[in-house]
């Protein structure tokens, strides 16, 4: 009785432990998953703070916008109306996603930001940025 006693409870943990790692298995890639895209929301609310308090003085340098950032690769495009520096993100799925954010001139305390995917911002035909780029500060 021993025996069969001590094979149902072998069984029983064997059971236990494969539930345990098939669950496992389906809800860790989803966690992080989420994990991901929080992380890819938080970096792209921090970059706009970061932008948006770099332009309250009036100026934006190249130097302000590629630190907005970590240093990742970035595009600027300025014009009459805005400012535009698009960035590359990593999304829930690990695959690359491009962001824009403009901000409107002329820059200060008063200037608003919009922030939107621009999945063509980042083009090998775009301008980077750059730290002795001839573009106007703002």
């Amino acid at each position: 009785m021993g025996v069969a006693v001590l094979l149902f409870l072998v069984v029983a943990a064997l059971a236990v432990i494969g539930s345990l790692l098939w669950w496992l298995g389906r809800t860790l890639p989803e966690a992080q998953r989420s994990r991901t895209q929080w992380q890819l929301e938080h970096d792209k609310t921090t970059t706009g703070q970061a932008l948006l308090t770099a332009a309250g003085d009036g100026t934006l340098t190249d130097e302000e916008i590629q630190a907005a950032n970590k240093g990742g690769h970035w595009t600027v495009r300025r014009d009459a109306q805005e400012v535009r520096a698009s960035a590359q993100f990593v999304d829930a799925d690990l695959e690359q996603e491009y962001w824009s954010f403009m901000l409107s001139l002329p820059l200060g305390p008063q200037t608003t930001l919009r922030t939107i995917r621009d999945d063509g911002a980042c083009a090998p035909s775009a301008h980077p940025a750059a730290p002795s780029s001839g573009l106007p500060a703002g």
